[in-house]
């Protein structure tokens, strides 16, 4: 009777919807239609925020097999949409850890040229190690009112920026906006230190 009508349920592309339901009862065909159907768009839109093929295709790969792995905790109501935000929470937390690995590598940097003297009494560490952290801190003063709340709440009570939107009642890129014009100024500040 289907075929009669030019009907075949058996050529009939699945919705992912019906792909995940399959997926979670543990379908790997299933699974690798989803994977094939929205691997470019969670690349594309990764690569976007990043600028990095080599750090977008890892986390695409990891958002992938981190659904295959709780495929059975997870209510996917729209996959692509899952997805779509999937790749935006993970690469804007891969952004957020390389903008603290930065400030601590100027720290750290700060800190290995005070060292590298070939003779430094312990007194004259400190006091240069004083100087530092009073320049830091005068650096952070530099800063408009609003750009050193939301650093401080990033960096010293350690919210997230959707934390810090929410709490501020601004938008989650003003935040980040912020945050990394705020990073900025204190790296040009440091690299003047060292230089002096």
């Amino acid at each position: 009777m289907e075929k009669l009508y030019g009907f075949n349920r058996l050529n009939q592309v699945k919705t992912d919807l019906d792909l995940w339901k399959s997926t979670q009862a543990g379908d790997r065909n299933a699974y690798h239609q989803l994977f094939n159907r929205h691997w470019e768009m969670a690349y594309v839109r990764t690569f976007h925020l990043l600028k990095d093929a080599e750090e977008s295709q890892d986390i695409v790969h990891n958002i992938f097999v981190n659904i295959w792995i709780k495929r059975e905790q997870l209510e996917i109501r729209e996959f692509q949409a899952y997805v779509r935000n999937a790749c935006r929470y993970h690469a804007y937390k891969y952004l957020k850890t390389r903008y603290k690995e930065a400030l601590t590598f100027m720290n750290d940097q700060a800190l290995r040229s005070l060292k590298t003297e070939t003779v430094i009494n312990s007194a004259e560490y400190n006091e240069r190690l004083e100087e530092l952290s009073v320049f830091k801190e005068s650096l952070l003063k530099d800063l408009p009112k609003r750009c050193q709340e939301i650093f401080s709440l990033s960096r010293d009570e350690q919210l997230s920026n959707q934390e810090i939107s929410h709490r501020l009642n601004i938008s989650k890129r003003t935040v980040e906006n912020q945050i990394t014009y705020a990073l900025k100024h204190i790296r040009l500040g440091l690299k003047r230190f060292l230089m002096l």
